[in-house]
């Protein structure tokens, strides 16, 4: 199943990608055609179907949400949306990171130099080979995670990325999907993660948003 659901994502992103002229890809929307999302650090703000960007996350990001999604929070370095309003286990986190945290101290740190490889080789994930795929307007790379057995956490969590007061985690209940996009401002990633019981589902809805995702230059 877990690869399964890998397979899933590359193919929906991809889609756009071919030659296939019976295809029918719908462009994503532009940020002026998008609402602005305000800053935001609290409770899930429900959001209405449509268009959304963030000025205060650079580089802005634009996609699209059906019914259901909701944002709570907004900054400059972590937008996080998630599928249920009283449920923080789900979330799609665009996140501009600073730092990760090292796996045996749980230390921040720098940046690596190969972002890719640090997830594929971090001792305390079990992941799946990573793959090449297209974001939007943005080549990327990304992966099927989950917790390793022994990994050593911290307040129940395995914390992996560093965004201003942001940390981006997994638990060992659930799985995750990391999806590192290359920018000329330094990268991006995507860290999608639900309860493992929920993650086939919420996956199916992530789909969508991803793959109206866009970064401006």
């Amino acid at each position: 199943m877990l690869r399964a659901w890998f397979v899933v994502l590359a193919v929906a992103l991809l889609a756009g990608c071919g030659d296939d002229s019976s295809s029918s890809v719908t462009p994503g929307p532009t940020a002026r055609q998008a609402t602005a999302l305000d800053v935001s650090s609290g409770e899930p703000d429900p959001l209405a179907p449509g268009a959304y960007t963030s000025r205060v996350f650079t580089p802005a990001p634009t996609f699209t949400v059906n019914e259901g999604w909701a944002a709570s929070v907004v900054d400059t370095q972590l937008i996080a949306l998630s599928r249920d309003v009283a449920d923080e286990g789900d979330c799609l986190c665009i996140i501009a990171p600073h730092g990760v945290y090292d796996p045996a101290t749980g230390a921040t740190i720098p940046l690596p130099a190969d972002l890719t490889e640090w997830f594929a080789a971090n001792p305390g994930l079990v992941a799946t080979n990573p793959s090449s795929l297209q974001v939007g307007n943005r080549a990327a790379h990304q992966m099927e995670v989950r917790v390793a057995e022994g990994a050593a956490l911290q307040d129940g969590r395995l914390p992996l990325v560093a965004a201003a007061e942001h940390t981006y985690s997994l638990a060992p209940g659930e799985k995750g999907h990391i999806v590192i996009i290359d920018h000329p401002d330094g990268p991006l990633i995507l860290g999608i993660r639900a309860p493992t019981a929920e993650y086939g589902d919420y996956f199916r809805q992530v789909e969508g948003v991803v793959g109206s995702l866009t970064f401006a230059d």
